[in-house]
């Protein structure tokens, strides 16, 4: 399994591979951990801002260090646009030399507005943060079953990658033996003090300080999801 996070974090753990996460709220981490995964990120998918320049500046960036995974931009909620928006921008990010994400907005509800695109990316990214109708830190097991029933299809029946995009700790722990059939996901979530003794240790500060209490927080971030 791939995991890409925001921190450079060269070495993998336990048969775990660290990837860099470059979006466009944070990309620091290119060419200094293994591949990449370039992502639009929640935000400018619900807003439909995308600076396209920057973005593919940072793909452009990231494929010189490496292996490159760039998300398509999609737009939040609207299978219709993502679908256009991938008919429209796959071929600029092949073209750069990355690999296309196709996010598979509204999964839980249809996969048939794909049909016709869904075998031309390299691989499919399901939200595991927040779906249309509901958020999966408050509703987790229902986002894992969402999950669950979209990978049997899609991993099992049509042999796809399938990328996770920003699930919590509580979906991935409830996903529990289907993780085998997840190909990757990002997190930043371990950026913030796991507990509040990490937090009085810093002086009362949430936020990761530097690198190696980064890799602290994310390996207890990854044994309280159940990864390792």
């Amino acid at each position: 399994m791939i995991i890409f996070v925001s921190d450079p974090i060269p070495e993998g753990v336990d048969g775990i591979e660290f990837g860099c996460l470059c979006s466009l709220a944070k990309c620091g981490c290119i060419g200094q951990s293994g591949r990449t995964l370039v992502d639009v990120g929640l935000t400018y998918a619900q807003e439909q801002a995308i600076p396209l320049k920057r973005y593919m500046s940072y793909i452009s960036k990231a494929v010189r260090y490496g292996e490159t995974y760039a998300v398509v931009p999609d737009a939040f909620c609207d299978q219709e646009k993502t679908v256009a928006n991938f008919r429209r921008y796959a071929r600029a990010i092949r073209q750069r030399g990355a690999n296309t994400v196709l996010v598979l907005q509204r999964f839980y509800e249809t996969l048939d507005a794909y049909r016709d695109v869904i075998h031309e990316a390299d691989i499919v990214a399901l939200p595991a943060h927040r779906h249309c109708d509901v958020s999966c830190a408050s509703q987790p097991r229902l986002c894992a079953q969402r999950i669950s029933n979209a990978l049997i299809p899609l991993a099992r029946g049509m042999r796809l990658y399938v990328h996770l995009l920003g699930p919590t700790v509580r979906t991935l722990r409830a996903l529990g033996h289907m993780l085998e059939d997840v190909y990757s996901f990002d997190t930043t979530s371990y950026r913030k003090a796991p507990s509040a003794t990490a937090k009085r240790e810093l002086a009362g500060r949430w936020q990761v300080p530097d690198s190696e209490t980064a890799k602290k927080w994310l390996l207890q971030w990854l044994r309280q999801a159940g990864i390792i």
